[in-house]
């Protein structure tokens, strides 16, 4: 399985889940380096007050 994480504000690494750590930090291997950072969420999209997903135009 593979994961993206953050490793600083600017860094972002996608490589093989090695570990996911009590701290809910993941380690990620990319080739021989090994990477320990935040995972980054799947995208999703936005939901109104009820629950439905669209867009702001469908708001309209």
């Amino acid at each position: 399985m593979y994961q993206t994480i953050q490793v600083s504000s600017r860094v972002s690494v996608y490589g093989e889940l090695v570990e996911r750590l009590p701290d809910g930090q993941v380690v990620v291997r990319d080739g021989l380096n090994v990477y320990r950072g935040q995972p980054v969420a799947p995208f999703m999209m936005a939901q109104d007050s009820l629950g439905r997903l669209g867009t702001q135009a469908d708001a309209r």
